[in-house]
């Protein structure tokens, strides 16, 4: 019998034991990078400001490469003459350097040192919990930013003091209060903005904006009318008779045979009343006048199509700007409707100097016939 040996189980930590010891490192990690850091450069160039100043004092030249160059170059003559070089110059510069960056520095230092402070005194004690600053104020410092630097700037105002801190800060405290309940118990808004505590009924409570929110929305519309309108008469006339002229007859208007007997017994009536009476207007006058007619309002149909016209044009111009499908059919209409109008345009201006030739040609003549000209114009 062969014997096999049991097959030996490893154990390795939980997944919860791992993780929790990743969470306790972060948090360490996290204790760690919140710690003041030590600024080394600002360290750094304190140190150098100091030792140039101490060696200035002993009359020494800082043992640095461009004063050893300085020093080996420079002429004698003008120091002997008491003028001073542009090295000199630059040293003195150099000098002051060092003390606008010890200024820099402590001011630096003495913001630091009030930020600290309101940290304390906005901060709740480690110990007891207990605040030395009301609740709004300790927010207002949780908040961070323009309010926290409200902050920093009154205990500025106070030059560190705490005790006059404080104070500025409760007397602005008392001034909020004040405000909201003048606000609140105003007649227009007493009733909704003050009620009554539901257990007390002797404390009033008023409606405090606590946070106010907001959206910014920018929007563009942007829109195209056009409208185009025309005044005066119709742009359509008529030259001469139409095609279907109703027939005129030349004996008159059809009589009833009640009447028959009646124009039999007035035969002694004049033949002119009798005309009058049966007159009817010949084809030839009707077409004198609406020739005559025609002619005159030709001047008025050409405004018109002018006016027109030029609004059809500005339509094609807008409408050639547009890049969509529709707008190129629309365009292709707009300029058939030119086309159109332009034709007609130039039919008009040909017909009335036509016209108005032949006129002039038969004033000029002795015998001026209206039909004449009628025949003419067929």
């Amino acid at each position: 019998m062969s014997c096999s040996k049991p097959e030996q189980v490893h154990k390795f930590a939980s997944r919860q034991w791992s993780s929790g010891s990743l969470m306790r490192g972060l948090s360490f990690l996290n204790d760690q990078s919140k710690k003041e850091q030590v600024e080394y450069g600002d360290i750094l160039s304190v140190a150098k400001s100091r030792l140039a100043t101490l060696q200035a004092q002993n009359g020494q030249v800082p043992s640095t490469p461009e004063a050893r160059v300085r020093a080996v170059t420079s002429p004698q003559d003008n120091s002997e003459k008491g003028e001073m070089s542009e090295d000199d110059l630059s040293e003195e510069e150099d000098a002051d350097a060092p003390q606008q960056q010890k200024k820099a520095t402590e001011e630096y230092k003495k913001l630091a040192a009030l930020n600290a402070k309101l940290a304390r005194i906005c901060k709740p004690k480690a110990h007891s919990g207990r605040l030395e600053v009301s609740q709004e104020i300790h927010k207002q410092w949780m908040a961070g930013g323009e309010q926290r630097k409200s902050l920093l700037n009154i205990l500025i105002k106070a030059n560190g003091d705490k005790a006059v801190f404080k104070k500025e800060i409760e007397h602005m405290q008392r001034n909020r209060i004040k405000a909201v309940c003048r606000y609140c118990t105003a007649k227009s808004r007493v009733k909704t903005h003050v009620r009554r505590d539901k257990y007390e009924r002797n404390i009033r409570e008023f409606w405090v904006d606590v946070a106010t929110t907001g959206a910014f929305e920018r929007e563009n519309e942007e829109t195209l009318c056009d409208k185009t309108g025309a005044e005066g008469t119709a742009v359509s006339f008529d030259l001469g008779l139409p095609a279907e002229q109703p027939q005129v007859d030349d004996r008159g208007p059809p009589s009833d045979p009640d009447d028959s007997d009646a124009e039999v017994g007035s035969g002694n009536e004049d033949d002119s009343d009798r005309s009058t009476r049966t007159k009817v207007p010949r084809p030839g006058d009707v077409q004198e006048e609406s020739v005559f007619e025609a002619h005159e309002n030709i001047p008025e149909v050409v405004n018109n199509l002018l006016r027109v016209q030029g609004r059809m044009d500005t339509l094609y111009e807008k409408v050639s700007a547009v890049s969509s499908n529709e707008a190129q059919e629309s365009l292709k209409k707009v300029d058939k409707y030119r086309s159109t109008l332009g034709n007609l345009h130039d039919e008009l201006a040909d017909l009335k100097s036509y016209f108005d030739g032949h006129i002039k040609a038969c004033s000029e003549d002795e015998k001026f016939d209206k039909a004449n000209l009628i025949s003419m114009l067929r």
